[in-house]
């Protein structure tokens, strides 16, 4: 693209925020400023924070224009408000050639008046309401749908019968590739009679510390370093884990690059059911773990549960280790193996980088997404 197109991305979200749909949403405009003009349109969150310091939290380094707007926080009003506000104020009174949108408001309102729309998913869809626009808006030339796995897109195909499979584009989440180098205990140089265990993300139900809760007083010299969660989650699952394991609680992305050197393997040990919030809905279907790909992107070794989504990126004994039971003991036992074959941890581990930088940085991600407006 010569002459750079003008894209406005809708996220309705607080900036800065602890909510992974956050990152995402930064490091995807970081990304696509390559190809296109860009402007964040997002909640405002906080007034002490300037927009150079929120580029600098997120660890982005494009000068992409964010707008932040103020919203009063009132269930159902909150979001007809905002995208009034990002509308009025924004497009309205902009030249813009493609939306892009993870509210789905904002993308009914965009095809209503015209605009090209994409629309990014990463659950299936509930509410009548939401359903409703969906039906409308899905059947316009202008509309393209991003799944970030291939369940989802099918779980999508399967709810809107009438729904063109040419306008999807499948798009698992993405990391930064990292170029800072880790302290990783499969570097040949290292003596890994200390290795240690990490795991970042939220501890609600099914996020995986009912393996690591009790794989902490199995393996009782072993370190797990547990990043991530609220205060609450963090006082329930202490009480549950031997004194081995160290919660940091929530740090912002830039902290996170950092404290990766703290552990040496990885653990992503999703469980069947994960309810977000402790909420009824389970995302376990149809999830693409954003620190899935963090972690490759550190260099650190995968051990994960046999979660069939995972398994759309994740290959045992190639890109990760698959644990095919979900119990602790089966844990520590394939935990207790691969720790005696070093050879072959450097292999997977190399395996999974070089994935990464071909598949799934967020760089590629953006440039997939291009090509896929361009041939349409």
């Amino acid at each position: 693209m010569q002459n750079k197109l003008n894209l406005v991305y809708f996220g309705h979200v607080d900036i800065p925020s602890k909510r992974a749909y956050a990152v995402n949403m930064m490091h995807m405009c970081d990304s696509l400023s390559k190809y296109f003009n860009v402007k964040l349109l997002a909640l405002f969150a906080q007034t002490n924070i300037s927009i150079n310091q929120i580029r600098d939290k997120y660890n982005v380094s494009s000068d992409f224009k964010i707008s932040l707007l103020k919203v009063p926080r009132i269930y159902f009003f909150e979001s007809l408000i905002f995208v009034f506000k990002g509308f009025s104020k924004i497009i309205f009174k902009s030249k813009i050639d493609i939306i892009y949108s993870r509210d789905l408001l904002a993308a009914f309102i965009g095809i209503m008046f015209g605009f090209n729309v994409l629309f990014e998913a990463h659950m299936p869809l509930k509410k009548k309401r939401h359903i409703f626009l969906f039906k409308l808006i899905s059947g316009f030339k202008k509309f393209k749908l991003i799944c970030i796995s291939n369940s989802l897109s099918k779980k999508y195909k399967l709810d809107f019968l009438n729904l063109d499979s040419k306008k999807i584009i499948i798009l698992p989440d993405g990391a930064k590739i990292s170029n800072k180098p880790q302290k990783n205990i499969l570097d040949k140089n290292n003596n890994y009679e200390n290795i240690s265990y990490g795991y970042v993300g939220n501890l609600f139900k099914g996020k995986g510390m009912e393996i690591i809760a009790p794989l902490s007083w199995i393996m009782k010299d072993r370190t797990f370093h547990i990043i991530g969660g609220n205060q609450r989650d963090i006082t329930y699952w202490k009480k549950k884990c031997n004194f081995n394991v160290i919660f940091y609680g929530f740090v912002d992305q830039k902290q996170l690059n950092n404290l990766y050197n703290n552990f040496d393997v990885a653990l992503l040990p999703l469980q069947p059911l994960i309810s977000p919030d402790g909420g009824d809905s389970n995302i376990a279907k149809y999830t693409s773990p954003m620190k899935m790909f963090e972690y490759i992107s550190h260099q650190k070794l995968i051990v994960s549960s046999n979660l069939p989504v995972l398994l759309e990126v994740l290959k045992n004994d190639f890109n990760s280790i698959i644990i095919q039971e979900n119990i602790p003991e089966a844990w520590y036992e394939k935990l207790i193996e691969i720790e005696n074959d070093k050879d072959r941890l450097i292999k997977i581990t190399s395996n999974a980088y070089e994935e990464l930088i071909n598949l799934y940085s967020w760089d590629v991600r953006a440039s997939r997404l291009v090509n896929f407006i361009s041939n349409e």
